[in-house]
Parts: structure tokens; sequence; C-alpha cells
């Protein structure tokens, strides 16, 4: 896969064709996913209809297991210790090859010793962390409400109706889609222009975050990140050209944080944006699934109109806050990440060599939690930025994801329709 950033439409096109007609997709992928496994394993929620929601059991005594130069790190204590990484042994350095042979690089695959991980972050996290859960809620509750009562989305339709409502509020506060640079659309491997929203940054993001991801479904997402950068770079060079700013309140602040440098900021609107697309939309329709098989949802919406509270947030956070954690807990998306040991060094005893890859569960530590009685959803944002100091690539926008599911579901609730939901059909599930 050339790493050329000025790929056309008609090269995203050949790509395309090219995936169409090979007998082995593995050969088409550049170095940078050549651990793409033929199965993809673990992070979007596979739920099968049939099969049980218990927890499986996990070797407490063993959190740490090497195979071949793969280090699978399971359990709470263990995998906070690889994203808070006090010593600096773990690094994104994988996270950066394989960016710059889709969207390109930004400062979500450097290091915090980088220097252009600060020259980067600071701005974009700082805008990010000023949309509070509250202000996230109110705006995703009415995006819900009017999907279903002005627009006709039917509210048992939970992945249509999380299609309509994710793509107004990227068009909120990114400007984006706008129906000519980007279109509203759901998941599917093909990489039609203009690319889809939110669709499109499911595969994107698992083709980066996962350590062996399915093949075709790699390919599908490095073509998608080309076409996402592609097409914002066209919507900021246009701004540029008018001498215009974006409606959207998060891009307009981007804008301000990177003047003239119109190929950074489209890297960094379509990074922001794979950010929280398909950790907010893959986790709701895993916890729709979770709670219409364990027959939950329909008490905790009788639960919720019963509520004395008038303020819809207040009582959203009473009645469905915790419910919402501990679901997120049993299925989190992503279910996995990892990193790339930065040095040689010990990990409970276990060697670990520099160049070695970690494979980090996520779902494992949730999943601990759950067992134990906690409520902490921060593993699946890779740790709260709440803590001092912070894990480096802990997601600021946590607070502005829990806001919109709480405001999706809420939305929902409130509607006469009952809501119910199928196992989503994204990267990892068909």
């Amino acid at each position: 896969m050339p790493s050329d950033s000025k790929w056309s439409e008609e090269k995203i096109i050949d790509a395309q064709r090219m995936v169409e007609n090979a007998r082995d997709i593995g050969d088409l992928l550049p170095p940078s996913l050549a651990h793409a496994a033929d199965a993809f394993r673990g992070s979007a929620p596979a739920l099968d209809a049939a099969g049980p929601l218990n927890l499986p059991d996990l070797d407490q005594q063993r959190d740490v297991v090497r195979s071949a130069d793969v280090i699978r790190v399971t359990g709470k204590e263990r995998v906070m210790e690889v994203f808070e990484d006090a010593a600096q042994h773990y690094s994104v350095s994988g996270y950066a090859e394989r960016m710059e042979d889709s969207l390109g690089l930004i400062y979500l695959g450097l290091d915090g010793s980088d220097k252009r991980y600060g020259e980067q972050a600071w701005k974009s996290n700082a805008a990010i962390s000023a949309v509070a859960a509250e202000e996230a809620f109110r705006l995703a509750f009415d995006k819900t409400r009017n999907a279903i009562d002005q627009q006709g989305i039917a509210p048992g339709d939970a992945e249509k109706l999380s299609v309509r409502v994710l793509a107004a509020l990227c068009t909120h506060w990114f400007g984006l889609p706008d129906g000519v640079h980007m279109m509203e659309g759901g998941f599917g491997l093909d990489t039609a222009h203009p690319p889809k929203c939110p669709g499109d940054f499911a595969f994107l993001s698992h083709s980066i975050t996962e350590l062996s991801p399915d093949a075709k479904r790699a390919w599908s997402g490095m073509v998608k990140g080309h076409l996402l950068r592609l097409s914002v770079r066209q919507f900021v060079t246009g701004h540029h050209r008018d001498g215009t700013t974006p409606d959207g309140t998060l891009t307009r602040a981007l804008f301000k944080a990177f003047p003239g440098q119109a190929d950074l900021l489209a890297r960094t609107i379509v990074g922001v944006m794979m950010g929280m697309l398909p950790t907010v939309q893959l986790n709701l329709l895993a916890v729709l699934e979770i709670w219409k098989r364990t027959n939950r949802y329909d008490a905790l919406a009788a639960a919720f109109a019963a509520h004395p509270s008038e303020d819809l947030y207040k009582k959203a956070c009473a009645v469905l806050e915790e419910p919402l954690m501990q679901a997120m807990q049993m299925r989190p998306t992503p279910g996995s990440v990892w990193r790339t040991a930065a040095a040689d060094h010990l990990l409970n005893g276990e060697k670990v060599s520099k160049g070695d890859r970690i494979h980090v569960s996520i779902e494992s530590a949730t999943q601990e939690d759950l067992r134990k009685g906690v409520t902490d959803v921060t593993p699946i944002f890779g740790g709260s930025r709440g803590r001092e100091p912070h894990p480096t690539h802990a997601c600021p926008g946590y607070r502005m994801g829990m806001g919109i599911l709480l405001g999706i579901i809420a939305g929902a609730m409130t509607s006469p329709a009952p809501v119910t939901s199928a196992a989503p059909v994204a990267p990892g599930t068909a």
C-alpha cells in the first residue's frame, strides 16, 4: 500500500478493484499490517444471539503471558500499568506506522516524549475536553428525539438510529458530514466516495488499534483512511480558499489550532472523529443488545419514566448511568488495544524485549471489575485524564462520549415505541 499522502480518488477506486479481485488480500497489505490475521480477534462486540452472556473465567495468576513476540496482558492492575506507563516502556509507534499507510500521522500515533505530541495534542484535547457530559447529553437527546419524531426513524432500529444521530452530532461539532465531502452512512467494506459517517470510521479505527485485524477489513480501513483524509482536506482547503470557518464548534477550534496547515488539520479532524465514533456507536449497540437479551431495557425504561426529577440529565444519571457502565464493562469496545515495547524490561516477572508487541486486554480489566462490584469504564477510554499523572493517550472525550450514550438511550426510552437491537454488523462481527 503506497504511503503517498496525495492519494487521488482514482487511486482509491483502483485500490477497491484490487481488493475485489485479489485472491489473497494479505499480499496487498504493507509491512505495518504484516501480522493481520485470517480471523478478526477481539475489538468489536460480537454477540451471538444464542450464546451466553456469562463472564468467562480469567486466570488471574497469569496476567502476563508470552506467545512468540506477543505479550498478552490481562487484568485491571496490569492493563493500567501499561496504560499509565510510568517508566515509558510502551510505545504507540505501531499505530504511527499504520497511520502513515492510511489517514496520515497525528498525535494519536506519537508518544508523550515526542515534542510533536505536545505541539499537536494540547489544543486538540482542550477543545474536546471542553464538551461537558451534560452538554453532550442534551444535544444527543434532542437529535435522537428529532430522528424519531420528525424524521421517522424507528426507535426499534438501534443501528439506523445510531447512524442518524451520530452523523447529526458530527455535523454540529465538526461540520461533517456535509452531504458533499462526507455522507451519512453505516457499516460497509466498500470504499465509495464520498466517505460515510459514522460507518467508515469503525473500519479505519480497527485497522490501526486492533493488533491482528482481519486482512480484508484492515485493507478496507486503510483505503477508507486515505479517502477520509482526501475528502476532509478538500473540505479544509475550500474554507481556506473562501476565507471562511466551518460551523462545527470543534472544527472551528481545530482550525485555530492549526492555521495554514491544511493537511495536518485534515488528518487531525479525521483522527478526532475516529477516536469518538466507533467507541460510542459500538458500545451503544452492544449495551442495547445486552439489555434486550437480559430483559433489562423495559425495566430501566419504566424506572426512568417513574423517576421524580424533571431534569432529564439528572434523571438519566440517577437511573441509567450505572447500568450503562456495567453493560459496557461486560462487552467493551474496544475489547483490546496494543503497544510496542520501547525497551527491555520485566512486566510482573515476564521478560519483555524491545520490539515485542503488547496485546492489552481491556475486556479482561472491565470484566474483573464487574465481578468485584466495581463500576469503572475508564479502561475502555485508555484510562482517566482526571488522574495526575494521567495516561498519555487517555481519551479527552470520555465525558462527551458518556453524555452521548446517555442522551441517545434516554431519547429512545421516551419514545412510545419499544427499542430492540440486533448484534451490530461491524468490523469483526461479520
